[in-house]
């Protein structure tokens, strides 16, 4: 599942991402329904496609730097990850410190896409412009 992959992808990092996604489990049930986790928000009139993903401040931040926005506590978004939500409406990725460069193609995918919040990330490029 795609939440799932995001969820490990923020991990990977050496997030505690069931501290801070603790709703996001898979019980490998076939009634397991993604649309019952926090910050998830399905559209049930539309086969219960996810609408909008509230992902904002999702990482914890080495607390010790002095700034959040030191390098060390910087990462890369990987766009992919969000390709299976093709209803999605609104994704807020806000204050979670992304950095690099997201051109507007990689968004794309998102035929939907009504409100793409990327507020407090170290973005550049045309995508961070159109974001913030």
């Amino acid at each position: 599942m795609a939440l799932l992959e995001f969820k490990a992808f923020v991990k990977s990092g050496g997030y505690d991402t069931d501290d801070l996604l603790p709703s996001w489990v898979s019980l490998n049930d076939p009634k397991d329904d993604c649309c019952k986790w926090e910050r998830v928000t399905c559209d049930y009139s539309t086969k219960g496609h996810v609408i909008e993903l509230s992902l904002n401040n999702t990482r914890r931040f080495d607390i010790s730097s002095l700034s959040i926005f030191d390098p060390t506590n910087s990462w890369y978004l990987n766009v992919s990850l969000f390709q299976p939500f093709k209803e999605l409406r609104i994704l807020n990725l806000s204050f979670n410190v992304i950095a690099g460069w997201i051109q507007s193609k990689e968004l794309k995918v998102f035929e939907n896409l009504e409100v793409l919040d990327l507020a407090a990330n170290m973005l550049s490029g045309s995508a961070a412009a159109e974001g913030a």
